[in-house]
Formats: structure tokens, C-alpha cells, sequence
């Protein structure tokens, strides 16, 4: 047994939960704008040909 009491945590309050909801839906808003701009450019760069470098021939 140990000689702490629990930790009692005080109740959530319905503006802290809502400003807390309110945080993480901007967030995830944040990265689905990221992940869909990093599809985009994904996507664009998909079809990008690319030089081979030049290899010097010796005859």
C-alpha cells in the first residue's frame, strides 16, 4: 500500500472541453491540408523525365 492519496483531477468544464475539441479539429484540418498538397505534389512530379547523366565515352 502506498501512503499517497489518488490524484483527484478537477472536472472538465464544457468551455475547456469545447475549445479543446476545437483545437484538434484545426489540427487535423492543418494535416489533411498538408497530407492532400504533398499528394498533389506527389502526383505532379510523378511524370517528370529526368536527363540520365552524361557518360564520357573513351574510343
Amino acid at each position: 500500500m502506498s501512503a499517497q492519496q489518488p490524484i483527484q483531477l478537477p472536472p472538465v468544464q464544457p468551455k475547456q472541453k469545447a475549445v479543446r475539441l476545437l483545437k484538434w479539429g484545426l489540427g487535423l484540418l492543418l494535416a489533411g491540408v498538408a497530407a492532400w498538397l504533398l499528394w498533389q505534389w506527389a502526383n505532379d512530379m510523378a511524370g517528370v523525365r529526368r536527363e540520365a547523366p552524361k557518360v564520357p565515352t573513351i574510343i
